[in-house]
């Protein structure tokens, strides 16, 4: 397989994303960063299997890590969703 500029960025974005991700987390202590950059840690481990060319032996791991990251995505979103709303001042 040739290289693969889409996914070398994807990783690197996907780096970038965790980055400040845990940061967030680290000064308030919300934990929607932190499942935020949890999600994207097992993206960022499938584009570094694909990068390493091991997309074809590792298929179906690839697609759990995948199917986990975007089900902690939905479940963050679902978290802010049924939050009670705060009162304004």
């Amino acid at each position: 397989m040739a290289f693969d500029i889409v996914t070398l960025l994807n990783f690197i974005l996907n780096l970038a994303i965790i980055v400040v991700g845990f940061l967030a987390y680290m000064k308030n202590r919300n934990f929607v960063p932190l499942y935020i950059a949890m999600a994207f840690v097992l993206f960022s481990i499938t584009h570094l299997l694909t990068l390493l060319n091991l997309s074809e032996q590792m298929l179906y791991p690839i697609i759990v890590l995948r199917l986990i990251g975007y089900l902690m995505i939905v479940f963050t979103l679902y978290k802010i969703l049924v939050q009670p709303n705060e009162k304004k001042k």
